[in-house]
């Protein structure tokens, strides 16, 4: 039996299959034990640095961070700016170590990335002496010192407030092979707590926060690998913490899940012999229901409200569905796979062929906003999207009526919105600049690479995997 969707599952044993599948009870509590670490653990030391050409005050300065150069032959560090270009603040020494993982604290007061060396062996590139970096008030901070890890993976911000969830791994014995990996969420300062205790051979795969930052859920999988995993969710403060997949399948569909900003479900896909299986699963893994079943089922998206779930299916002819999770409606577009939601209201873009549509899921009103473009991030008041145009060298800002307000010839790497939706950071061609929406004079501001604006409550920030 699979249960219609927004339903409760049944508790007489109807929705549990004959591979001994539940359906009322799926969650496996972890007993974490105390897990809250003293500041002075000497496993959670953080040390004090100074950088940059000015001493760093009660804030970082500036609304605007990138990583700057000051030519393509010396090193990169960061750069602060105001809106309007000015005020330019060095916030760290140069480096020939490739800065990666940038992003902004949900709060706006720190900045968190991981440096490290690239070693060409065998033709691959690999990285080494991976140091996690926090700067903020008053100084630069390495958190993890006395943990001595070998590299880092998933450092993210909460989208409220200053704590750093960060997976790490060391070598046990370098001679085997064998590591040790482990989950916390971090204070800047010094001190936090571990999500999952050490776990040898098996390692956390992915991260997400819910909106609040009250909760996280991540897998846990050997090696890195999410076939096979498991997905947890904890409480941020170590309260406790939920193995919510325990009861439906043996494995896990590649990159098949993801948690709901409300932090109340996840949806995740499992796999059953050849056939996929979409589950709503609660965050306390109290209940869970089946509500779509498919060969291939992937990309999965939430609404920001969490009443509703996209996602694309078929192993060969491929459709979107539009799901509404509280309810029965639903809509299917056949030669779509992926949806993008407005950030303020009830709508979505997709894109059938080389045209794209924008859909209210309220009114079921649907219109042709643009054609020969991909639609890609909107802005953050949910009045313009930007699109990348199909040869992939240049983007396009529309407006919701699908108007053309400006275009960006020669930018193929996505724009950055500010947070009042005014202006555009742009890195392109090695350089780094400011495009205001109003059409006003463009703001230079050098060679550079991966500009990130300073969030703003209720505005998240975005991330730079490597600044180039």
């Amino acid at each position: 039996m699979i249960a219609a969707c927004g339903s409760e599952p049944a508790t007489d044993g109807s929705d549990t299959d004959s591979e001994g599948e539940a359906g009322a009870d799926v969650t496996t509590l972890v007993e974490t034990g105390s897990t809250t670490v003293a500041t002075t653990d000497p496993t959670l030391t953080t040390t004090e640095g100074t950088a940059g050409d000015t001493e760093l005050g009660d804030e970082l300065p500036g609304d605007l961070v990138y990583c700057a150069r000051d030519s393509l032959e010396e090193g990169r560090y960061l750069r602060a700016v105001n809106a309007d270009g000015s005020g330019g603040t060095n916030l760290t020494d140069a480096t020939d170590r490739f800065i990666v993982r940038l992003s902004w604290s949900g709060d706006g007061r720190y900045l968190a990335w991981t440096d490290v060396d690239a070693v060409m062996t065998n033709m691959f590139t690999t990285w080494e002496d991976e140091r996690l970096h926090v700067l903020g008030p008053g100084a630069l901070y390495e958190p993890l010192q006395g943990q001595d890890p070998l590299y880092y993976f998933n450092a993210q911000w909460a989208p409220v407030g200053a704590s750093l969830a960060t997976s790490f791994a060391r070598y046990v014995d370098p001679r085997q092979w064998q590591e040790e990996h482990a989950l916390w969420v971090l204070d800047p300062l010094g001190g936090g707590v571990a999500l999952n205790a050490t776990l040898t051979d098996d390692s956390v795969a992915a991260v997400e926060w819910s909106k609040d930052g009250s909760q996280l859920a991540y897998v846990v999988s050997s090696h890195g690998e999410l076939v096979d995993g498991a997905v947890f969710v904890s409480a941020a403060d170590a309260s406790s913490t939920y193995d919510i997949t325990s009861g439906l399948a043996p494995a896990l569909s590649t990159f098949a899940w993801t948690l709901a900003p409300d932090g109340q479900r996840v949806a995740v896909v499992m796999d059953h012999g050849g056939e996929q299986r979409l589950y709503l699963v609660r965050s306390d893994g109290a209940s869970a229901t089946i509500v779509d079943s498919d060969p291939s089922i992937f990309g999965l998206r939430w609404s920001p409200d969490s009443a509703y779930l996209s996602y694309g299916r078929g192993a060969t002819v491929h459709s979107g569905v539009l799901r509404e999770v509280d309810g029965a409606r639903e809509w299917i577009r056949e030669g779509t796979t992926t949806f993008d939601w407005s950030p303020t209201a009830p709508e979505v873009l997709y894109t059938i062929d080389d045209d794209v549509y924008l859909l209210d899921v309220v009114t079921d009103e649907e219109r042709l906003v643009a054609s020969g473009v991909t639609p890609g991030s909107w802005s953050p008041d949910g009045a313009l999207f930007l699109a990348r145009t199909d040869d992939g060298e240049s983007h396009v800002v529309y407006d919701r009526v699908g108007a053309v307000t400006l275009e960006l010839p020669g930018v193929a790497g996505p724009p950055e919105w500010s947070p009042d939706s005014s202006l555009l950071a742009i890195a392109a061609s090695s350089s780094v600049w400011i495009e205001p929406l109003d059409g006003g004079e463009t703001i230079y501001l050098g060679f550079g690479s991966g500009p990130l604006w300073r969030p703003v409550e209720g505005v998240p920030s975005s991330y730079v995997f490597m600044c180039q």
